[in-house]
């Protein structure tokens, strides 16, 4: 199970509380119905792997961000 893009743009705006105007485009010949990301093939090819939570990720990267 991985996440779809709109689940990452709404853990970030949950966590920023900033205004964001997200304009989702019409769907491009080839695109895939559905978009998500794993970190599963990874974590298969690497073996042992510390997974992290999006939230987690989320509210660190914009910790750094704003310091």
């Amino acid at each position: 199970m991985g996440t779809s893009n709109q689940g990452i743009i709404e853990a970030a705006l949950d966590e920023t509380q900033l205004p964001l105007n997200v304009v989702v485009g019409v769907r491009r010949e080839g695109d895939p119905a559905v978009l998500t990301a794993s970190d599963a093939k990874f974590a298969s090819v690497v073996g042992k792997w510390r997974h992290h939570i999006l939230d987690d990720i989320i509210r660190h990267s914009w910790a750094w961000y704003v310091r």
